[in-house]
C-alpha cells in the first residue's frame, strides 16, 4: 500500500470527520423526531382524555335535562272537595286550566280519589262519592284538553299522601288528584 501524500489524508480525515458529524446530526435527529413522535402521542393522549371528560359532562348534563323533565311532568294537581257535589270554586278553576293546559297533548291523566269512612258515612258511600269526584275531574280536564287520555280510581286515605301541616281528613271530605303518568 501506498502512503497517502498529506493533502488527501488531510482530506480524508475531514471527510471522515464530516461523516461521522452528519453520523451525529442524523442520531441528533432520530432522537428529536422520536421525542417529537412522544410529545405529539402524549398531546393525542390528553385531547382524547379532556374529549371524553367533555362527552361525560355532556352526558350527566342531558341526564340531569331528561330528569327534570321528567319530575315536571309527573306534577300532581291536588283538588280538595268538601261537599258530596263536585264544586271547585274560582282559584281551583283558574288552577285546573292552567296545569290542564300545561299538560302534553295525548298524555294520560289518572284522576285519584280517595275515600274515608266516618260515623256517618260508610266506606261504600264514601267511595261512590269520591268515585263521582274523580270522574268529574277528568271530565273537566277533558273539556280543556280534548286531547287527553283520562281514567279515574279511588283508593282509601290510608294511601293517600300526607295532608298539609295542621290540615286534616274531615269525615265528608273527599279529595281528588290528578296525576300526571
Amino acid at each position: 500500500m501506498r502512503e497517502l501524500s498529506k493533502p488527501y489524508s488531510a482530506l480524508l480525515i475531514a471527510a471522515q470527520q464530516a461523516a461521522a458529524l452528519a453520523a451525529q446530526q442524523a442520531a441528533a435527529a432520530v432522537v428529536a423526531a422520536q421525542q417529537a413522535a412522544a410529545l405529539a402521542a402524549q398531546q393525542a393522549a390528553a385531547q382524547q382524555a379532556a374529549a371524553q371528560q367533555a362527552a361525560a359532562a355532556l352526558k350527566i348534563a342531558e341526564e340531569q335535562r331528561i330528569a327534570a323533565a321528567l319530575a315536571a311532568s309527573k306534577k300532581i294537581t291536588t283538588v280538595y272537595s268538601t261537599t258530596a257535589a263536585f264544586k271547585l270554586n274560582k282559584t281551583y278553576v283558574k288552577r285546573l286550566n292552567i296545569n290542564t293546559k300545561k299538560i302534553a297533548s295525548g298524555s294520560t291523566v289518572t284522576c285519584i280519589g280517595y275515600a274515608k269512612s266516618s260515623k256517618t258515612l260508610s266506606y261504600a258511600k264514601a267511595k261512590v262519592v269520591a268515585t263521582k269526584q274523580a270522574k268529574a275531574l277528568c271530565s273537566s280536564m277533558k273539556k280543556i284538553n280534548t286531547t287527553l287520555k283520562t281514567k279515574s280510581v279511588v283508593y282509601p286515605v290510608s294511601k293517600a299522601p300526607k295532608t298539609k301541616v295542621n290540615k286534616l281528613w274531615i269525615p265528608v271530605s273527599y279529595r281528588v288528584g290528578a296525576g300526571v303518568n
